[in-house]
């Protein structure tokens, strides 16, 4: 009786993943920090395996889509040195798919090249509109328009953007606050269709999904996007400001670098 069950909820979590996968309605939002133990060379010629081993263990079931950014050699030691959303079908399906032997060999795989403790995933994602929180928290990820959608089809971008040393990190994430509903307000009527953001004490990081490039292109020359990236400068410095295009495979990794997967 218990194999008929199990063969039951295992179906059921197939055949609803397949047509969940058509859009991403949960998230993992990583930031890793490299081990010590080795250098950044090595750091950069073993990410592509791991990365590589996202995109199967997930696969078509499961995975809308996978971005992945590397930022720049000079960046501030507290900014991550690799980042991740990776957009799933459900957390069920997560929940599953961590569960399996190889789920669990993916998780330890982290360790060979990411420290422990420092490195980690964001406690959850919140759906800023519903929930409407009075402040920004670290251990937290934000999805600023809340809808489901498809984060494979469209034009996206990232940006990671650096605390003004003129702003304590009290007045930056109050700032900041501010700065992230400003965007969403005025730049999803844009055609801005999906914008999730990790914001820190020093640093902000946005991964952003358009309708299409035409449509970011036309939000630079409209004076509602015009304000948005000025308020962006005036609480940050842009670090990373990044077209993320549609790739067909890992090939290979390098700082200063943003990767964007989808199944096939």
């Amino acid at each position: 009786m218990k194999m008929i069950y199990l063969y039951l909820v295992l179906n059921i979590l197939s055949v609803s993943s397949l047509y969940a996968a058509d859009s991403s309605n949960y998230f993992r939002v990583w930031q890793g920090f490299k081990k010590d133990s080795i250098n950044y060379e090595q750091f950069n010629e073993g990410l592509p395996r791991l990365m590589q081993e996202t995109i199967d263990l997930y696969n078509i079931d499961y995975l809308n889509n996978y971005m992945v950014i590397i930022p720049p050699a000079n960046k501030p030691d507290f900014i991550p040195d690799e980042l991740a959303l990776v957009g799933l079908s459900s957390k069920a399906d997560y929940d599953f798919v961590k569960s399996t032997e190889r789920g669990q060999a993916y998780m330890n795989m982290h360790g060979d090249y990411f420290q422990r403790g420092a490195s980690k995933s964001a406690r959850g994602v919140v759906n800023y509109k519903t929930e409407q929180p009075l402040e920004l928290k670290n251990e937290l990820a934000y999805d600023m328009i809340g809808k489901p959608i498809d984060w494979s089809v469209g034009y996206n971008r990232i940006i990671i953007g650096v605390k003004k040393p003129t702003l304590s990190q009290s007045e930056y994430k109050i700032e900041l606050k501010k700065h992230i509903e400003l965007a969403q307000k005025k730049m999803e009527p844009l055609g801005l269709k999906g914008y999730i953001v990790i914001a820190n004490d020093q640093y902000e990081v946005a991964f952003l999904s358009w309708e299409s490039k035409s449509a970011f292109e036309r939000a630079l020359e409209n004076q509602n996007g015009i304000d948005v990236f000025v308020d962006a400068e005036r609480i940050m410095d842009i670090l990373m400001n990044q077209e993320a295009p549609q790739l067909k495979g890992v090939d290979g990794a390098s700082e200063n670098s943003t990767y964007n997967f989808s199944p096939p």
